[in-house]
């Protein structure tokens, strides 16, 4: 079972809060970029090039590298292309939870987990807060906002993950269906 989100929102929410809020209080990853989310989405795609062209590493050892890979499109874990036919693919979205743990539950209901397990790990989702959460954040909106009113850095984005929204079935946004 693998949990996908809509690579917009997971692009927002890892850069919300691995780069404005930081890590920790003195431990902000941005490439660089400071708070500046159009270099930042630049030097992603550079780094992401990078890697495709069999580059020399990019990246220093550690925090870096790991930060990076958070960023890395969802077709490129768990090696997607040799095992994607193995996996049970669970959109995840914050704003819409029973959707979510229904969709759990099927799948954990369908590989034989017993009733008790399947209604404890409910539970669990509605009760259990993900203590960096950043969708209802008004720096959230803001950032959002700065992505839907640049038609080339949304462009770039899609571009980037557009075999995520392929392949998990996430609706392109109408600016780039061009």
């Amino acid at each position: 079972m693998e949990f996908v989100r809509n690579p917009i929102d997971r692009l927002i929410s890892g850069y919300m809060h691995l780069c404005y809020y930081g890590y920790t209080e003195n431990d902000h990853y941005c490439f660089g970029c400071n708070k500046n989310f159009t270099c930042f989405v630049n030097m992603l795609e550079k780094r992401l090039w990078q890697i495709i062209n069999n580059e020399p590493s990019p990246f220093k050892i550690g925090k870096e590298l790991g930060y990076s890979y958070h960023f890395y499109p969802q077709t490129w874990h768990c090696d997607y292309y040799k095992n994607q036919h193995i996996y049970t693919y669970i959109k995840y979205d914050s704003s819409d939870k029973d959707s979510f743990t229904k969709n759990i539950a099927k799948a954990l209901k369908k590989s034989n987990i017993s009733n008790d397990t399947i209604t404890f790990i409910t539970k669990k989702i509605y009760e259990i807060r993900t203590q960096h959460v950043t969708i209802s954040k008004n720096a959230t909106t803001s950032y959002k906002n700065i992505l839907y009113n640049n038609p080339l850095l949304l462009q770039k984005i899609c571009s980037i993950y557009y075999y995520d929204f392929i392949k998990f079935g996430f609706d392109l946004p109408k600016e780039c269906k061009n």
